[in-house]
């Protein structure tokens, strides 16, 4: 399946798969999404579109589990721009 995140918007929350809310979409980009996560958006994760499992009703549904999302180091990328 192709997942086309095109129309995918900032505010939008995101999901792992087991139901955990991971956080919210802060921008989508051709190939990732910048994820808030945290008391008020304290931590970014920059989520490749290869981890997106859905699209649907304003909700990302990721195909990993929202309690390992902190061990994947999606935040790495992130680091030269904090």
């Amino acid at each position: 399946m192709t997942i086309d995140i095109e129309h995918v918007h900032g505010g939008w929350s995101v999901y792992g798969n087991d139901g955990g809310k991971i956080g919210t979409v802060y921008e989508a980009g051709p190939d990732y999404i910048l994820i808030d996560r945290g008391l008020l958006g304290t931590k970014h994760l920059h989520v490749p579109v290869s981890a997106i499992e859905k699209i649907e009703s304003e909700r990302v549904y990721l195909n990993v589990p929202e309690y390992g999302i902190d061990e994947l180091g999606w935040d790495e990328r992130l680091k030269p721009w904090l």
